[in-house]
């Protein structure tokens, strides 16, 4: 069975209440014309409170687990082990379309990505760190880059991929098109995967991080519309790795 990402995102918002705070109160500050915000803290978590156009959105974190209504209606509830209790998620893919802005503060996915999101996330089980390496080199030497790793001057139209801990942990791939990419670190484009003791997988282009996810879909950087613009110009490399929609 495929894993719901939205809702391992929202089970987060449970563990992390003063966040779930930070960001309702980030999201009043930016709309604060068209926006009530309002919260409650007690002994066991906290209360917090949107009012967008006259519609409420409610969310309660007590001890790990997580409440969302919606104009009064619950549509998902989570007790303090994961354990589903109530979750509508026809309500919650239209609210999340709704409220974009709100979500995507929350670091929750729109629908309209979750297949893309789907396939990045789910490299950790279908891909190696060999493996990746293995299509990575092969890809760059298809269209005309030559390894890099033994050039002292010249780094134009130049590959890396390597092992960075030699034991199949993390790997880190890089394509340079210009000298001065090098010299800049800022890479064409750069992949980097670890697997084992924390993992994460990163896409990069020119420098800018905008994929950054790890096994379970916690997103540190996610620009879906940068991905989809890579993915297209490098279309082979990332069908071989299974990143697409």
């Amino acid at each position: 069975m495929a894993k719901d990402y939205t809702l391992e995102a929202f089970k987060r918002l449970g563990r992390g209440k003063d966040w779930l705070i930070k960001v309702f109160n980030e999201y009043y500050e930016a709309n604060t014309e068209s926006v009530e915000f309002s919260k409650d803290v007690d002994d066991k978590g906290l209360t917090a409170q949107l009012t967008i156009d006259g519609n409420t959105i409610w969310m309660r974190g007590v001890d790990d687990a997580i409440t969302v209504k919606y104009n009064g209606q619950t549509i998902l509830d989570v007790d303090s082990v994961g354990r589903l209790r109530i979750y509508d998620g026809v309500a919650l893919e239209g609210l999340i379309r709704q409220e974009p802005r709100l979500f995507e503060l929350l670091k929750i996915p729109h629908p309209d990505d979750m297949a893309l999101f789907t396939s990045v996330c789910s490299i950790f089980d279908r891909m190696s760190v060999p493996a990746m390496l293995r299509i990575f080199k092969d890809y760059a030497e298809s269209r005309g880059y030559k390894d890099g790793s033994r050039r002292k001057k010249d780094h134009a139209m130049t590959y890396c991929a390597f092992d960075e801990f030699g034991n199949g942990a993390k790997g880190c791939c890089y394509l340079y098109r210009t000298d001065a990419q090098f010299d800049g670190y800022e890479p064409e484009l750069m992949l980097c995967l670890r697997v084992w003791n924390g993992q994460y997988f990163i896409i990069s282009n020119g420098g800018e991080r905008f994929c950054e996810v790890d096994q379970s879909g916690y997103i540190w950087h996610w620009n879906p519309k940068r991905l989809r613009d890579v993915i297209n110009e490098h279309k082979i490399l990332f069908d071989m790795l299974g990143v697409k929609e």
